[in-house]
């Protein structure tokens, strides 16, 4: 999930735990086309706080919604409300088109449940949120979801960690990759230990050794580490970690030959099982015949990105999307990771 949807559940935890009531708002669809994951999620105290941009230009309307009703201040079981939006308004909201959104509303969801969520939403695992249309009730399971799922009178979305990158090696193309991958909500950070390169605005800068770097970020379900340096034992070393982790996308940047030899490396100096081998990606990035570095990190954050909506890639190694990840190590994190 994004950085911003964290926020949103935080912010609507940190309310809840004060005792104020407040609205957990989820946009489910849009234009009838189901979504893979929570569109984008909105909290809004009683007071009018809000917190989180995803329903830009119906916050208004939601907030007349509410305020005109008492929903807020008694158990109400959640409701889902569709709202349509034509052309002009969505001239004036900054959208492309008009259409119809389905939002589902929670009033003042349980503390209990929230905090639990968050806790292990922390500890790197996805949760899977059930909620009663009919009462209310949440319940949670630790099982791979189909992020949005519509029964009779139960709705299950989907959570986990904020989505994270991390890559191995400075310069000017990994400085237009983080840029890149920081528009799309990816948590950043670059791994380099010489002192002459300048952590861009918004990443998290670490001075280790690649492979101390990769145990340090310590990647889970939604995470991908990308080697954009050469520097052949150290970054086979990180690679060879990240292999071990839950990482969604390794790859190494490089031509077909430098591909193929990174994997013989790897297969001659860890004898790795096949299935472990084929998670790594590379060449890495989609087809664009790219030559300058922006147009190389479009092609790499562009697979980085259809990798985490689940989309196939033709390119590189096996796509993992978020229906059919499974968790590749075993035991459970504990303790949130560093970064």
């Amino acid at each position: 999930m994004h950085d911003t949807d964290l926020q949103v559940l935080r912010a609507l935890h940190a309310w809840r735990v004060a005792d104020k009531p407040a609205l957990l708002a989820t946009m489910m669809r849009s234009e009838g086309r189901d979504a893979k994951q929570p569109i984008s999620l909105l909290a809004m105290s009683a007071s009018g706080d809000t917190v989180g941009s995803g329903l830009n230009g119906i916050q208004d309307e939601l907030l007349k919604h509410v305020r005109g009703s008492d929903l807020l201040s008694r158990s109400s079981p959640p409701q889902l409300l569709r709202h349509e939006i034509d052309s002009e308004q969505a001239q004036s909201f900054g959208w492309p088109c008009g259409g119809i959104l389905e939002v589902l509303l929670e009033f003042s969801p349980s503390v209990a449940s929230l905090g639990e969520m968050l806790g292990l939403i922390d500890a790197g695992l996805r949760v899977r949120r059930n909620i009663s249309l009919a009462d209310g009730t949440v319940t949670l399971s630790l099982e791979d979801y189909l992020p949005v799922l519509e029964q009779p009178l139960r709705i299950s979305v989907g959570f986990g960690p904020a989505f994270r990158l991390l890559l191995l090696g400075g310069g000017a193309l990994s400085a237009d990759v983080a840029h890149l991958a920081l528009m799309c909500g990816f948590k950043v950070a670059v791994c380099d230990e010489r002192p002459h390169h300048t952590p861009a605005g918004g990443v998290y800068w670490m001075r280790n050794a690649p492979d101390e770097a990769v145990r340090r970020f310590r990647p889970d379900c939604n995470s991908a580490v990308v080697a954009i340096a050469l520097d052949t034992p150290r970054i086979d070393a990180a690679l060879l970690e990240a292999l071990h982790t839950d990482a969604m996308y390794i790859g190494s940047i490089g031509s077909h030959r430098s591909a193929e030899s990174l994997r013989a490396r790897l297969e001659a100096s860890a004898r790795l099982a096949p299935q472990v081998l084929d998670r790594l990606r590379g060449p890495i990035g989609l087809y664009f015949d790219s030559l300058s570095p922006a147009e190389i990190a479009l092609s790499v954050v562009t697979e980085l990105v259809a990798t985490k909506n689940g989309v196939a890639s033709s390119f590189g190694g096996t796509s993992i999307g978020p229906e059919t990840r499974s968790r590749h190590v075993g035991g459970v994190l504990t303790d949130a990771p560093d970064f």
